[in-house]
């Protein structure tokens, strides 16, 4: 399967895209800054500077060139700022309709799989809205769509996240993932960031004051022995939040919704 992934930013769903096997060929975003990081956490797929706004389906061909829409993934977290409850300003018409614009490059490229992110808020917009009419789109294209809202911890991501979700697959009716974290029967316990940050695959023990050889931007801050002395005093028994939260849900919902059954 190959994939696109529109307003990528600096990594989103691309990682777990790859983390799920799916080829991702490049991601668009806007911001130049985004670039680098991009590109060093997901090789081989590349970055494409462009606005979504003025991009034209006759470039994404010539990015991804002859291609069968049957292996054909698009993926879209459009800014997410005109819908978030944090949002006190009103929604900006310019980047609420960019969902809407993503909807071009799916009528004229028609892959067969088509996946949103964005805040719960998108799906709570009165009127004929962007994601209304988006969703109509789908259907009228003849698209199973499921949507719904899931939180990243019932699926092992360290962080209470939840996020609208939209999958759709042309002449198939999608399914929600089922959990995999929680309090029922036969679920396994929600992750804590404590667990995360011991995980010695991802970031190997370090003294104070030291920066690891290997591991980008993990380094200590330099402590007296006082300081030292209280924090060892400190109970482990803490909870908290981290934000690697989308490429791991990306990954787990690509691998449960997308594959083959």
């Amino acid at each position: 399967m190959i994939a696109i992934d529109f307003f990528c930013g600096a990594d989103g769903p691309t990682r777990g895209l790859l983390n799920a096997g799916i080829e991702v060929r490049f991601g668009i975003d806007y911001d130049a800054v985004c670039r680098e990081t991009y590109e060093t956490n997901n090789q081989p797929a590349h970055f494409l500077k462009a606005d979504v706004k003025t991009l034209e389906v006759a470039d994404i061909r010539r990015e991804i060139g002859e291609i069968d829409s049957d292996n054909l993934l698009l993926a879209a977290c459009a800014p997410c700022q005109p819908f978030s409850q944090l949002n006190r300003g009103g929604i900006n018409d310019d980047e609420a309709t960019l969902l809407g614009r993503f909807g071009r490059f799916v009528q004229d490229l028609q892959p067969r799989y088509v996946f949103a992110e964005n805040v719960p808020g998108l799906s709570r917009v009165p009127g004929q809205s962007t994601h209304k009419r988006f969703h109509r789109m789908l259907k009228k294209l003849e698209y199973g769509v499921w949507e719904g809202v899931l939180d990243a911890k019932s699926y092992g991501v360290p962080q209470t996240r939840r996020r609208f979700i939209m999958i759709a697959i042309r002449g198939i009716e999608p399914t929600a993932p089922p959990h995999t974290h929680g309090r029922g029967a036969g679920l396994l316990p929600f992750e804590t960031v404590g667990n995360a940050i011991r995980d010695q695959r991802h970031y190997p023990p370090i003294q104070a004051g030291e920066t690891h050889p290997a591991v980008p931007n993990h380094r200590a801050a330099i402590l007296s022995a006082v300081n030292l002395e209280r924090i060892r005093h400190i109970s482990l028994q803490w909870r908290g939040t981290n934000c690697l939260a989308s490429a791991p849900m990306a990954e787990m919902l690509f691998e449960r919704a997308y594959r083959p059954h």
